[in-house]
C-alpha cells in the first residue's frame, strides 16, 4: 500500500501519477505542484515505514505480540493488492475496462484513460520518478533528521488535538486546494 501510495512502480499509483503529470505538461506551476506534492508523499511514506516497520528496533516502545487473525481477514487487502499490481502492470486493459464501467464512458473516454505499457513507463516518467524520490528523501531527511525538522516535531507533539483542531485543519486545507485550484 505504502509503494502504491508513494507512486512507485510496479503499482496503480505510479501510472496513476503518470496520467496526471502527462496532463499537466502544459500547465507549469500545476504539474510542478503536483511533483512537489509527490516529494511530500514519499517522505511521507519513508516517515510511515519507519514507524511500522522499524518500531521496536530503535528507541520506541516493542511491539506487542502478533495476534492471529480469520483467514478471511487476509482477503481484502490481498484483493487490493493484487489490484493495485494489475493495474501498474496492465494500465491499458484495467483503464479500458474502468473507463467502460464510469458513468458516461464510452469509447472515446475508454482511449483516453488506456495508455499502454510503453507510455506508462517511458523514460520521461521514470526520470520523474526518480526525482520524486529523490526530493521526497531529502525532504524526510530534512524534516525528519534536521534541527529545523526536530524543532517544528517538538512543537506538533506539544500542540493540543481534538475534534475542533481537526476540523479547523481540514477546513484551512480544503480553503488551500480550493485557492489554488482557482490560481491553475
Amino acid at each position: 500500500g505504502a509503494l502504491s501510495i508513494g507512486g512507485l512502480p510496479p503499482f496503480n499509483g505510479y501510472v496513476s501519477k503518470g496520467l496526471v503529470t502527462g496532463s499537466l505538461k502544459g500547465q507549469p506551476l500545476a504539474y510542478g505542484l503536483v511533483l512537489l506534492a509527490g516529494a511530500g508523499t514519499v517522505a511521507s511514506m519513508l516517515k510511515l515505514s519507519g514507524i511500522f516497520f522499524l518500531r521496536g528496533t530503535t528507541h520506541a516502545a516493542p511491539l506487542d505480540a502478533p495476534r492471529r487473525l480469520p483467514a478471511a481477514a487476509y482477503l481484502p487487502p490481498t484483493l487490493l493488492a493484487i489490484l493495485c499490481l494489475a493495474t501498474g502492470l496492465l494500465p491499458g486493459p484495467v483503464g479500458r475496462i474502468l473507463a467502460a464501467a464510469a458513468p458516461g464512458g464510452g469509447p472515446e473516454s475508454t482511449a483516453a484513460f488506456a495508455p499502454t505499457i510503453a507510455d506508462a513507463y517511458s523514460p520521461l516518467h521514470l526520470a520523474e520518478l526518480g526525482g520524486t524520490v529523490v526530493a521526497g528523501t531529502g525532504l524526510y531527511f530534512l524534516a525528519a533528521r534536521g534541527a529545523a525538522g526536530r524543532r517544528l516535531l517538538a512543537r506538533l507533539r506539544q500542540a493540543t488535538s481534538g475534534l475542533n483542531t481537526a476540523l479547523a485543519l481540514l477546513v484551512a486545507g480544503l480553503l488551500a486546494f480550493v485557492l489554488l485550484a482557482w490560481l491553475v
